[in-house]
């Protein structure tokens, strides 16, 4: 009896050589770990920007949905994950022709005002 498990337990260990998975293993360097996880936080990043409502009704209005957007960010090399985050971060904040105008409007009135109360103009009428 003795006999056969000793049979049938190197029979078991020979087989599980033959069916078990080899693992390799690599050199990593640092930077590539780094760049890997730069691109995860970086992911995160524009992840959390497209769960905002002002940018997801400004995708529906150029008709791709939130959802989509989020698959296509998925997919995206890590090379252009890092091009759109620097993108992202280029971009001016706030600024708009609207904001121009009024600035261009408020500097003429004040300029008006200013130089009508000196008495240099007469623009606005201060004494009735």
């Amino acid at each position: 009896m003795r006999k056969t498990v000793k049979l049938f337990l190197s029979g078991m260990v020979v087989l599980s050589m033959f069916t078990s998975q080899v693992a390799w293993a690599a050199y990593v360097p640092s930077n590539q770990g780094l760049v890997s996880a730069q691109t995860e936080q970086h992911r995160s990043e524009i992840a959390s920007l497209l769960d905002r409502f002002d940018v997801q009704s400004a995708l529906e209005k150029q008709g791709v949905a939130p959802e989509e957007a989020k698959a296509r960010l998925s997919m995206l090399s890590p090379g252009q994950v890092e091009e759109l985050k620097t993108q992202l971060d280029t971009l001016p904040a706030g600024e708009g022709a609207v904001g121009a105008v009024i600035g261009a409007i408020l500097i003429v009135f004040l300029v008006l005002l200013f130089t009508d109360i000196i008495g240099e103009t007469d623009v606005y009428n201060f004494d009735d």
